[in-house]
C-alpha cells in the first residue's frame, strides 16, 4: 500500500526508455515495465536483431538462450561485436576472446526447455550477483519454454502472463522472441498481428513482426502502445542486415546527387578549337 506521492515516486521507473539503438526505430521505443515481442519464421532474424541489440545498448542485461548453446551464441556475439565475419570467427574463437571479456554488461544462460519458474530463478540469480534485476531480459523464444499446460494455446497464454508480471513486477524490459503461423504467408514481408502463434498479443505493449531480404532485416510495429502501429505489417521499416558478420545497422543513406553545373556564356565546338590550331 502506497500513499498517492509515493506511488507516483515508485512509478517513476516506469516507462524509462532504455537506450535507443537503431534511429530508424524512433518510434519503437523499449520501455521499463514492458513486454516486447519480436515474432517472424525460422531464419528471419529474431535472435541476430535481439544479440545486436542486448550488445549495442550496454545496459544489464540477461538473455535466456533456448534456441542456441553457447558455442553458437558466442560465435555470433563476436561475429556481431567486432564485426568480424561469422565463418572466421569459427575458424579461430580464441583471438576474440579478449573482446568478448570487454562485453561485462551482458549475461547468458542456456537452458534448453525452462518453465516460468526457471526464468524467475535466472533473473533471481542475476539479482543475488548485482543486487538489482537486469534493465531488460531476453527470451529466446517462447516455444521453447515449457508450461505444464493440457495443450499449446494455454501453455503460451500463461507464459506471456507470466513474463508481462515479471516486467511490470520487476521494472524490467522483457524482450520476448516468438513464431508466426505460417499459413498463407508471403515470408518476404512483416506478417500482420493476427499470423502470432497462439494470438498471444493482448499483453506485449509492442509487437514488432520481422522479415528478411538480400541484405535488409525488415521491421513492423504491427502493435505499438506508445506510437504508430499498423496491425497489417505493410508499414515497415528496413535495417541493414550483413550476413556474414550478423551486424544489423540503420541503412547508410544515398548521397544527395549534386546538380551538373550550369554552361554559361558561348560555348564553342571541339572541331572548331581544333581546326583554329591546325591553322
Amino acid at each position: 500500500m502506497f500513499k498517492l506521492s509515493r506511488s507516483f515516486q515508485r512509478d517513476s521507473e516506469h516507462g524509462a526508455s532504455l537506450p535507443q539503438v537503431y534511429k530508424a526505430f524512433k518510434d519503437i521505443h523499449l520501455y521499463r515495465g514492458d513486454v516486447v515481442m519480436m515474432a517472424g519464421p525460422p531464419g528471419a532474424g529474431k535472435s541476430a536483431l535481439a544479440t545486436n541489440l542486448a550488445l549495442s545498448m550496454r545496459v544489464p542485461t540477461l538473455y535466456v538462450s533456448c534456441d542456441m548453446g553457447p558455442t553458437t551464441f558466442l560465435h555470433r556475439a563476436a561475429a556481431i561485436h567486432t564485426t568480424t565475419k561469422l565463418d572466421e570467427v569459427r575458424r579461430e574463437p580464441d583471438r576474440y576472446l579478449k573482446d568478448m571479456e570487454a562485453v561485462d554488461h551482458l549475461y547468458v544462460t542456456y537452458p534448453s526447455r525452462p518453465d516460468a519458474e526457471g526464468i524467475a530463478r535466472a533473473q533471481m540469480a542475476f539479482q543475488e550477483i548485482h543486487g538489482l534485476p537486469s534493465d531488460i531480459m531476453v527470451v529466446d523464444n517462447l516455444m521453447n519454454l515449457t508450461s505444464g499446460a493440457k495443450d499449446e494455446w494455454t501453455g503460451l497464454r500463461e507464459l506471456s502472463q507470466v513474463m508481462h508480471y515479471l516486467a511490470t513486477e520487476l521494472q524490467i524490459v522483457v524482450l520476448l522472441l516468438h513464431h508466426l503461423n505460417l499459413g498463407g504467408l508471403d515470408l518476404r514481408y512483416p506478417a500482420p498481428l493476427n499470423a502470432i502463434k497462439g494470438q498471444v498479443t493482448e499483453l506485449p505493449a509492442v509487437v514488432l513482426t520481422l522479415a528478411k531480404g538480400d541484405g535488409v532485416l525488415y521491421a513492423a510495429p504491427v502493435k505499438n502502445r506508445h506510437g504508430k502501429a499498423d496491425p497489417s505489417g505493410k508499414t515497415y521499416v528496413s535495417l541493414d542486415y550483413s550476413e556474414e558478420t550478423q551486424k544489423i545497422s540503420d541503412p547508410v543513406p544515398n548521397p544527395t546527387p549534386q546538380p551538373a553545373p550550369r554552361k554559361t556564356g558561348l560555348e564553342i565546338p571541339d572541331w572548331f578549337s581544333r581546326a583554329i590550331k591546325d591553322d
